[in-house]
């Protein structure tokens, strides 16, 4: 019985190691795909952003930057972001193979 036992334990560290594992895989490959997504979006064509001639001040502001659909503001910033710190993503990838958790 407790032979059994001791199996099924080992199974079941087996199984949540090769879980981590594949969640850090996933996790690594989605900030990849953010960092790309940054570049991507560096590219985009801002000159529909800027402030001209009577569109600017408290009334008009500026007109909207057209982003892809289903990418907000906030999204495009954080993968900007990203982008523009490759070194940082590589240090938080690291650090979270070897701490044995996914960023």
């Amino acid at each position: 019985m407790i032979t059994v036992y001791v199996a099924n334990n080992n199974m079941a560290i087996a199984a949540k190691e090769a879980a981590l594992e594949d969640a850090q895989v996933v996790a690594d490959i989605l900030l990849d795909a953010e960092v790309k997504l940054g570049e991507m979006l560096e590219g985009i064509d801002k000159s529909a952003s800027k402030l001209k001639g009577k569109d600017r001040g408290s009334k008009g502001g500026t007109t909207k930057k057209t982003l892809p659909p289903n990418i907000d503001k906030k999204q495009s910033h954080h993968a900007q972001q990203l982008s523009k710190h490759p070194d940082v993503v590589e240090e938080v990838k690291q650090k979270g193979f070897t701490m044995k958790h996914f960023p």
